[in-house]
């Protein structure tokens, strides 16, 4: 059964990725450059309705809801959240360099985007040089040293959750309401389809059309947290089934994995790294499935050429499995999940996120100057 949830949300979440076209490369870096705001349209949605979910669950008794704990790099600095931020600094790098993140590029495979190839090759790079690192870290007690749920609350003792959740909600809302108002969501489509259709003839939700309100895909990722919850994959995330797969690729080079790098081996006993696996391939379907239905769409030549080249396909996918795994999940991980929970730490870890994202845009004199 959790096989075949993990199928049915991951072939939702890949087709809702392409309709929304935020599995495009570009639309995930000019998110960096603040010149495009597809991605945070979708990304605020899903997190204000997984917060809802997450708070619906818990009021119910059916879920019961714990923040993500914080992650330590060792030095005893930065409130025990220091892997949290520089996890998360590289993962927004990788991602503004490949235009993609660990769940994305699956959406990206099963829509025929280029490059895609290099940006997995590179993460799962990323995710046995990890590994390996991992080992020589833990020479220091505290690397990696994880704090409690209650101590990684955004929520203080003294106001009732819900209260929390619900301010969560609407400040979501409100940041969506006023992108809506400065930046249109079918500006941005126009731009990316090189033909979009007449937007006056726009209906929500129709499987067939070339683009959705990249709201609407928000909504529907939000709702899987659902199923997600409620199975034994706890939540939704992908990183650690990158994990998985790495293990197995470094298993067969080094004989000797569970001396030299013990952390790859030991996610083959854990449950939730084969569902995310499973996940994955759902999102390669989904994707796909959205291409065939909508009659394969061409993108603008500016938003067709991927990452831009092998290399910077490559070093993003090596940053973003780096960074989501020293830091303890990727953007969905962190970003849908762990936010809806109200953890500190995930809120620490999309903050670094986009501002590695951000700092390597503004490096790389892309940064946009934004005028109102």
């Amino acid at each position: 059964m959790d096989g075949l949830i993990a199928l049915g949300a991951g072939t939702v979440f890949g087709f809702a990725l392409d309709k929304a076209h935020t599995n495009v490369p570009m639309v995930i870096s000019q998110q960096m450059e603040m010149r495009d705001f597809t991605m945070m349209r979708m990304f605020l949605t899903a997190s204000s309705t997984s917060a809802a979910v997450v708070l619906a669950l818990h009021a119910l008794g059916l879920k019961e809801r714990k923040a993500e704990r914080g992650t330590a790099l060792g030095f005893n600095m930065l409130g025990g959240y220091g892997a949290n931020l520089v996890g998360g600094f590289l993962l927004g790098a990788g991602m503004y360099l490949s235009g993609s993140c660990p769940g994305t590029v699956w959406a990206q495979i099963g829509a025929g985007m280029p490059f895609t190839m290099s940006i997995l090759a590179g993460g799962l790079l990323g995710a046995i040089t990890f590994g390996y690192l991992e080992r020589l870290g833990r020479k220091n007690p505290d690397f990696l040293k994880r704090n409690t749920p209650e101590e990684s609350d955004l929520i203080p003792s003294f106001l009732p959750y819900a209260i929390g959740s619900i301010a969560f909600v609407a400040m979501g809302a409100g940041v969506l309401a006023a992108l809506d108002t400065t930046f249109p969501w079918q500006d941005s489509q126009a731009r990316i389809l090189a033909a979009a259709p007449p937007f006056a003839n726009y209906e929500h939700g129709k499987l067939d059309a070339q683009y959705w309100d990249p709201a609407l895909a928000g909504l529907l990722l939000g709702l899987l947290q659902i199923p997600v919850q409620l199975s034994s994959g706890k939540a939704l995330g992908q990183s650690s089934g990158w994990v998985l797969i790495a293990s197995y690729i470094a298993g067969f080079f080094d004989r000797n994995l569970d001396k030299n790098a013990p952390y790859l081996t030991a996610v083959r006993e854990e449950r939730k790294p084969l569902f995310q696996v499973i996940v994955s391939t759902g999102i390669m379907a989904g994707a796909a499935l959205s291409q065939y239905l909508s009659g394969y769409p061409m993108l603008a030549p500016t938003y067709a050429n991927g990452a831009g080249s092998n290399l910077n396909a490559f070093l993003g996918g090596f940053l973003l499995l780096l960074g989501a795994r020293l830091g303890g999940g990727c953007t969905s991980g962190h970003g849908l999940s762990g936010m809806a929970q109200l953890s500190i730490a995930s809120l620490i870890t999309v903050a670094g996120m986009f501002a590695g994202g951000m700092i390597f845009a503004a490096a790389s004199g892309n940064f946009a100057e934004i005028k109102f």
